[in-house]
């Protein structure tokens, strides 16, 4: 699972999976719009596990949201 936030004017993100969690600051400035912060989160997690995914986002509340991952092929 992700969590992206930004309610302080920084893009945070913290990956929960089976193997722990991991909290990090994303490169995105404030400002990015919320699409593309999610984008970067995603293109991170691809790139630490060497896997494709598909993320469901969902607001949780604003400022926050959340994806579980689907393994793509």
């Amino acid at each position: 699972m992700l969590v992206l936030y930004n309610p302080k004017g920084q893009w945070r993100y913290t990956v929960y999976n089976d193997k722990g969690v991991l909290d990090g600051v994303l490169d995105a400035s404030a400002e990015a719009a919320p699409e593309e912060a999610q984008a970067q989160l995603l293109a991170v997690v691809e790139e630490i596990t060497e896997q494709r995914y598909v993320a469901r986002w969902e607001q949780n509340r604003p400022h926050w949201w959340s994806a579980d991952l689907i393994v793509t092929l």
